[in-house]
């Protein structure tokens, strides 16, 4: 059962904008949009609204009239507050469309530490959501441009609007490019607001001062103002990506309130013929986590109920000063990081402890000084936190754009949009923005660094304030300041201040060239933190010159005792010279504590290139513990294919047959074979390139060949061991032995074999495009298992050569249309062959009725009965938990349905019978048509630069280099199927309503 559409309006509740829910059918009487049932609170009273842990208080820092509709807000050098205005949210204030964002200005001119001066200074910018001071102006993101803004009269007011940027996808206001925020690494990053993926042209962004042409699909991005590059980066993050003081990126997206950017798609983007695993750690978890509001769950006019569930989370920030968390009160490792609930009216407080035994950070644990409701938490409905961020004084400031409903019009019916319509801009007159701190502490207005010198503002790095820091680290004193700079940087960066201080002071240092051609940065790499350690790594790359001393001491890091140091060499070797590199890959590979981590195996391979990867195979097999490698080396061999590196193929497939580990070596062989598919060529064809070593491998592929035959007939062996052994089966050329090994393949489809044994002798015969093999298959229909069964839609989606034997088969009743289970059914109804698809539609027609909205209005007698919560679990169990998590069985392919907020059942009636009624695009089916003539298709739930990855409804992740795909096309429909009336009743449709209902 795949994500119903109006589960999706909410559990896809994007960034700071909560997706309503809404009826397919005009609400009941009781159900239509009153007037408030609490009316807005006065700036005072919203105050007093806002609960914080105890030892803490909140303060509000200013609201309307002088601050209205704030998504965003920075702080400029000069003192001012910044602040992004989304006053057009969310179709335009005259429900237009037309753009009439503003970025405005405050100050505090009494010095009495409270704004009383507003003054805008651009409008009419189109849904504007972030800013940052840029030398003489602002920097704005406004999809479909990022602009800069620069007041040249000094009234206070931009006159100048010059395009840095565009192309970017200006699609709902929720999922556009936002955040701008400041590096380490000297450049501007960016969340890509989670635009329309795959290949279509609204990804690809010019460059206005260089003209190139960025292609971005739905990743995040840096870029620097002053030149016009931009490079594509990790993602992507809806709103609001961040970092701590150690450039470790984090993000965030509606169910998930925290994830860390392991690995950095720069560095991927290095080897083409890699399948990068998801860039991402997920640190809290489970999907839609619960949160703790400050009010008890109320029904709203539009019938929405609280679930007390994660359904908008925005804004994930790591909070960047010691001033609410004493170091004294938390152990060393503890990192504090902030999470916006605007559905909810709160921000998350969650902890996550940096491990230096680990690529990232632990799972997330509560603060137990908050056992019962989250760190800010407003019991006035109207409130909307929907960024945090510390702030320069070390509070942590809350925006709060204060309205009534957030929901965007894109995800509501006609009726619903009627119903709603005097509700869109309640609110839109209105902001609050807050800052809480400890209380007895009196915070202070932002300082002005503008008036500092060169020495002072260096002097002035040693704090623990990460705003301060950034704003000194890009300020134009300092980019401008003369070679007298030098010293006392170098001075701050080998002192005993604060490893805080002493990282930035590294990154200026980086941006005025003082590392070239020297050793400065031999004792850096030594340094006791290893948070400088990793940064001098990122920068040796650029300055390591062979046979120096920086290039020793950079070798050495390979056995570093913090693994993200490790991680950081393994990605950073890749830019050294082959003759250096390849020896060490291979070598890191075998011998690393944590080699057998997806993570630290795909930044050694982002370092694997045509000129070392001889030298990388040859150190790998030379260690005595190279199996500890496990799927490294066939990802190797993989690679050495790709670059058409006869030698080191051979070379690495000898040496792994010369051992014991049956299963390893069939699993690897198979992965060779599959790589030298896609190249179009043969492991004779290679053979035959090296010579008698050639010869010795091809008997030695031979003697498993004949291995893998009794290995997978072998009922003795374990199911893990058939799965490999069947991988080699019927790949041969030789007729009479491809007969024999399909002959086997079919021998295994029976009763006394494991299912997924089974379900893999399919996938097998599934590689050969003969119809005659699929009229076998097909035949012996009756008997397979369901697993059987699914395996097989997947080979008919995948090979277009065997759909006229589904047809015979449908027709002369060996599968008849009900046997077409719903997923399946959806799946074939968006047949990228439209011929095809057509047939099917037409055979499948008789199943299930394409007019939703009749069909729910025939099934609306069925809200009239008596149902059952435990029946309905029983009927979830049969038609639901393919796709579907709820309490305690599922399998989470959509949004766990724990957290649906509109539980009103004539909506989960409508959600379940029209899915597709009102699809969120990040649920949406792709096809991904590969060069092979295979097609695949489900949900794309992961892009690096080398591949993609679709998620299928047979809980089955594909992923796939880009190299290999011939088209990317999304079908504009949910991955659930239309149908589901009629694989259940009017009485389990009721109680699987009743259960939903029911789950807490």
């Amino acid at each position: 059962m795949r994500i119903p559409a109006r589960f999706q309006r909410l559990l896809a509740s994007s960034s700071w904008l909560v997706l309503a829910a809404s009826l397919s059918l005009p609400a009941a009487a009781e159900d239509k949009p009153q007037h408030p049932e609490s009316p807005p609170l006065s700036p005072e009273d919203g105050l007093k609204a806002v609960h914080v842990p105890e030892g803490y208080q909140v303060e509000l820092v200013v609201s309307e009239p002088l601050v209205m509709d704030p998504t965003a807000i920075t702080w400029g050098t000069d003192g001012r507050l910044w602040v992004a205005e989304m006053t057009d949210y969310p179709i335009g204030v005259n429900n237009d469309g037309k753009p009439a964002g503003r970025v405005r200005w405050l100050k505090d001119t009494t010095g009495d530490g409270k704004y009383d001066k507003s003054v805008v200074f651009a409008e009419g910018l189109a849904f504007p959501n972030s800013v940052l001071p840029w030398r003489n102006g602002v920097l704005v993101t406004c999809a479909p441009k990022i602009l800069y803004l620069e007041d040249n009269d000094g009234d206070g007011i931009a006159e100048k609007r010059t395009p840095l940027f565009t192309g970017f996808e200006p699609t709902n206001q929720q999922l556009r490019i936002n955040g701008l925020r400041w590096g380490l690494d000297n450049w501007i990053h960016c969340a890509s607001g989670s635009p329309s993926v795959g290949r279509n042209k609204a990804s690809k962004i010019t460059s206005v001062k260089t003209g190139e042409v960025i292609d971005l699909g739905s990743r995040d991005f840096r870029f620097r103002p002053d030149s016009g590059e931009m490079e594509a980066t990790s993602g992507p993050t809806q709103f609001g990506k961040n970092r701590d003081d150690w450039d470790n990126w984090f993000g965030c997206m509606n169910s998930y309130p925290l994830w860390h950017y392991v690995l950095e798609d720069r560095y991927l983007q290095r080897n083409p013929h890699i399948t990068a695993p998801d860039p991402r750690e997920i640190l809290v978890l489970p999907r839609n986590p619960k949160v703790y509001p400050a009010k008890a769950p109320q029904k709203r006019f539009h019938s929405f109920q609280h679930s007390g569930h994660y359904t908008s989370g925005c804004a994930a920030m790591i909070y960047r000063d010691d001033l609410l968390f004493p170091a004294a009160r938390y152990n060393e490792h503890a990192t504090h990081s902030f999470t916006c609930e605007p559905f909810h009216n709160l921000v998350q407080h969650n902890i996550v402890d940096n491990q230096p035994d680990g690529f990232s950070f632990s799972q997330f644990y509560r603060d137990p000084n908050e056992p019962y409701t989250d760190f800010f938490a407003s019991e006035d409905r109207w409130c909307r936190p929907v960024m945090a961020r510390t702030g320069p004084d070390g509070s942590l400031w809350v925006v709060d754009m204060y309205r009534y409903i957030i929901e965007h019009t894109q995800f509501l019916t006609p009726e619903a949009k009627v119903e709603f319509e005097e509700n869109y801009r309640r609110g839109s007159d209105r902001g609050r923005i807050y800052r809480v701190f400890p209380e007895g502490h009196k915070p202070t207005m932002p300082p002005v660094l503008d008036d500092m010198s060169p020495a002072d503002l260096i002097a002035a790095l040693d704090t623990p304030n990460g705003w301060v820091r950034d704003a000194i680290q890009r300020h134009r004193i300092l980019v401008e300041a003369d070679a007298a700079i030098t010293k006392p940087l170098l001075d701050l960066i080998s002192s005993d201040k604060s490893p805080r201080a002493r990282a930035t002071a590294l990154a200026i240092a980086d941006s005025r060239g003082i590392f070239e051609a020297s050793d400065l940065l031999v004792p850096i790499l030594e340094d006791t933190h290893p948070g400088i350690r990793r940064q001098a790594l990122r920068l040796a790359e650029k300055y390591a010159q062979p046979a120096s001393q920086l290039l020793d001491a950079t070798l050495k890091m390979r056995t570093d005792s913090d693994a993200k140091v490790r991680l950081q060499f393994a990605t950073s070797i890749g830019e050294f010279p082959a003759d250096i590199a390849g020896p060490v890959i291979g070598k890191m590979a075998a011998t690393d504590p944590l080699a057998d981590s997806e993570f630290l195996q795909a930044a050694l391979l982002s370092s694997v290139s045509a000129a070392n990867i001889g030298a990388t195979m040859t150190a790998l097999l030379a260690e005595p513990d190279q199996e500890k490698a496990g799927s490294f080396t066939g990802n190797l061999l993989a690679v050495a294919i790709a670059f058409g590196n006869d030698e080191a193929t051979v070379d690495g497939l000898t040496q792994i047959l010369h051992g014991t580990n049956y299963q390893h070596q069939l699993e690897t062989v198979a992965g060779l074979l599959d790589s030298l598919e896609r190249k179009k060529t043969n492991i004779d064809a290679i053979a035959k390139s090296t010579g008698e070593a050639g010869a010795e491998l091809l008997k030695n592929v031979q003697a498993l060949d004949t291995l893998a035959r009794v290995k997978a007939a072998d009922t003795k062996s374990t199911a893990a061991t058939r799965i490999a052994a069947i991988r080699l089966l019927g790949r041969t050329a030789d007729k009479t032995r491809l007969a024999e090994e399909t002959n086997l393949l079919f021998s295994l489809l029976n009763p006394e074999t494991p299912s997924e044994v089974q379900a893999a002798a399919v996938t097998q015969l599934g590689r050969q495009s003969d119809p005659a093999v699929a009229e076998r298959l097909l035949a012996g229909w009756r008997s397979y298992p369901p697993a059987v069964h699914a395996e097989t839609y997947n080979i008919l989606l995948a090979r277009k050569e065997w759909m006229p034997a589904f047809f015979a088969a449908l027709e002369n009743g060996t599968v008849v249309p009900a046997d077409v289970d719903l997923n399946s059914r959806q799946r074939l109804l968006v047949y990228p062959n439209s011929e095809i698809r057509k047939q099917l539609t037409d055979i499948l027609a008789d199943t299930t009725s394409p007019d939703r909205r009749k069909v729910i209005e025939d099934h609306q007698p069925l809200l009239k009965l008596e149902s059952n919560a435990e029946a309905g679990k029983v009927a979830f169990a049969k038609a639901c938990i393919a796709c579907h998590r709820l309490g305690d069985q599922g399998i989470e392919i959509g949004p766990n349905l724990i957290s649906i907020t509109d539980k009103n059942p004539a909506s989960l009636l409508s959600a379940m019978l029209d899915p597709s009624g009102s699809i969120d695009a990040r649920y949406s089916t792709y096809v991904a048509e590969l060069k092979d003539g295979r097609a695949i298709l489900g949900i794309l739930v992961g892009e690096t630069a080398t591949n993609i990855t679709l998620h299928d409804q047979a809980n089955q992740k594909h992923n796939l280099l880009r190299s290999d795909i011939k088209s990317l096309t999304s079908t504009g429909r949910s991955l659930m199927p239309d149908g589901l009336e009629a694989a259940l009743s009017h009485q389990e449709l009721a109680d699987i309503i009743a259960y939903v209902r029911a789950a807490k």
